[in-house]
């Protein structure tokens, strides 16, 4: 007679109750070790950061992008966090290529999603969402903008410059963007510009500024300066639109490449957002790489050096002395 019991399955002393669970913790820490394989220990200090903003200051192949996408996998596989809530920024379409290249090597097609992307593409998704909020004086944007290059911008300065009868020599259509765009990337708009001139020429700038503005808006259309603009007066005036935005994204790792003295108004207020983008609940990880230039202003200390501190005590950070991978050769000034 067969036994009732003859397929039940007893455990057997010592051996695993659950072999697949094992097997699974094991792929898991192997995957773990992988992300962290190659880097040395300041870089792998970087990628483990837990808590507030980091600041990394490293040099030209030092293996900022290494890090910065072997951080952003971490925080996929291991931290469980949402692509969707990781935004990256770069200063070039290359590098936000390549870094998303890179990471999508490390975590799969998952990463596709992520926003990777340099400060104007990220802020050209947010306009088209977002723009028809912006009224100006009764006229505003569609979402299928265009967006002016250098030789639209210059042929429309060149139309502005005729309807106002303008001398071209005196005022040159090139010297004019060049002005106007100065001004926008202090976050200065035509009417803030036209209620503070002081002589004539000052006046007719303001008024080639203000022209240009008008025919933009009856385009539909906007330059770059007014990407980065125009997204940080989206979130000076709707509150409710930046608190979507960072609640949305969770986990900032950026890479600056210039000094922060260096970047304008506009990004250094768009940048203040960013920084303000942090959960209600869990940790939050900001690691911003300044890639310095002038390696022989950073070595010999006075000014490099003293922004950064700045720099470090702007954003409230926990800095890495120094250049963090100290296994690699810091480049020799060009």
């Amino acid at each position: 007679m067969t036994s009732l019991f003859e397929n039940l399955a007893l455990p057997i002393p010592g051996a695993s109750a659950d072999p697949s669970g094992e097997a699974a913790a094991a792929r898991r820490r192997g995957e773990a070790e992988a992300l962290l394989r190659g880097l040395n220990p300041q870089q792998r200090e970087a990628v483990l950061h837990q808590g507030g903003p980091l600041l990394i200051v490293a040099g030209a192949g030092s293996g900022k992008t290494r890090v910065l996408t072997r951080r952003i996998a971490w925080l996929i596989s291991e931290r469980r966090a949402h692509p969707g809530s990781i935004l990256a920024i770069t200063f070039t379409n290359k590098a936000a290529a390549e870094m998303k290249e890179r990471v999508e090597e490390l975590v799969g097609k998952r990463a596709r999603i992520m926003w990777v992307s340099t400060f104007h593409s990220a802020c050209v998704r947010i306009l088209r969402k977002e723009i028809t909020a912006l009224d100006f004086g009764g006229v505003g944007y569609k979402s299928n903008f265009s967006i002016y290059d250098a030789a639209d911008q210059k042929r429309l300065m060149t139309l502005v410059c005729n309807d106002l009868d303008l001398d071209p020599r005196r005022y040159q259509p090139g010297a004019l963007l060049h002005w106007v765009s100065n001004h926008k990337n202090e976050l200065r708009d035509a009417d803030d510009v036209a209620a503070d001139t002081h002589n004539k020429l000052e006046e007719a700038y303001a008024a080639a500024y203000t022209t240009y503005q008008r025919r933009l808006r009856e385009a539909n259309a906007l330059d770059f300066d007014d990407l980065i603009m125009l997204t940080v007066h989206l979130f000076e005036q709707f509150p409710e639109v930046r608190e979507t935005y960072r609640r949305r994204f969770r986990h900032d790792c950026s890479r600056r490449t210039t000094l922060y003295s260096t970047a304008s108004i506009a990004h250094r207020k768009l940048r203040c957002f960013v920084q303000q983008m942090k959960p209600a609940r869990a940790a939050r990880m900001a690691c911003r790489c300044c890639c310095i230039k002038a390696h022989s202003h950073f070595r010999s200390g006075s000014i490099a050096k003293h922004q950064l501190k700045r720099c470090a005590q702007r954003w409230r950070c926990s800095s890495l002395a120094g250049p963090f991978a100290t296994k690699v050769p810091f480049p020799s000034s060009r």
